[in-house]
């Protein structure tokens, strides 16, 4: 397997969609209505903001609810994943809590820590992930969340030996 080339929003007012094996990602504001899987971060569970609050509210507030029986922390890296809520497929939350904002080597490990958990899903996935509540100075957070699920999915299949079967008397 190798890395596809990817697109990438160069804003987050942007959106733009890459393909990775079998996952289509739009990186946006807003939810995409074809999604399935919706991925939000979330920097406080008392108080949702972006898209993670509109997703609550579609709900009626079960999303709040189910953080709150989950005992989900905003966390850096924990994750929530919720099936079958506000019709949606799924709703992955993904703590984004730094004091100091995410640098980009840390969005890089929430695009892997995403792949891992969407990575037992066995169907094709048409994500959405909104990045409109990222707390970052990085220009282009999409780019590095990006990067970091694609890392997390490479597999070095191409420099690996072969075992030769050995011959048994």
């Amino acid at each position: 397997m190798s890395l596809k080339p990817i697109a990438v929003a160069l804003g987050l007012s942007f959106v733009s969609v890459f393909a990775h094996s079998e996952a289509s990602f739009t990186f946006s504001n807003e939810a995409a209505a074809a999604a399935t899987t919706h991925v939000v971060f979330v920097d406080d569970v008392s108080n949702l903001d972006g898209e993670a609050a509109k997703l609550d509210q579609a709900s009626q507030g079960a999303i709040s609810k189910l953080i709150e029986l989950n005992d989900f922390k905003a966390k850096k890296g924990s994750t929530l994943h919720l099936q079958m809520v506000a019709g949606f497929d799924s709703v992955l939350l993904v703590g984004s809590h730094d004091e100091d904002g995410l640098d980009a080597p840390e969005l890089q490990d929430l695009g892997g820590v995403i792949a891992g958990k969407l990575a037992s899903v066995d169907e094709v996935l048409n994500i959405n992930i909104a990045v409109d509540n990222l707390m970052t100075d990085v220009a282009t957070p999409s780019a590095y969340i990006a990067l970091g699920y694609d890392l997390r999915h490479y597999s070095f299949d191409r420099y690996k030996t072969k075992k030769v079967k050995a011959f048994h008397r």
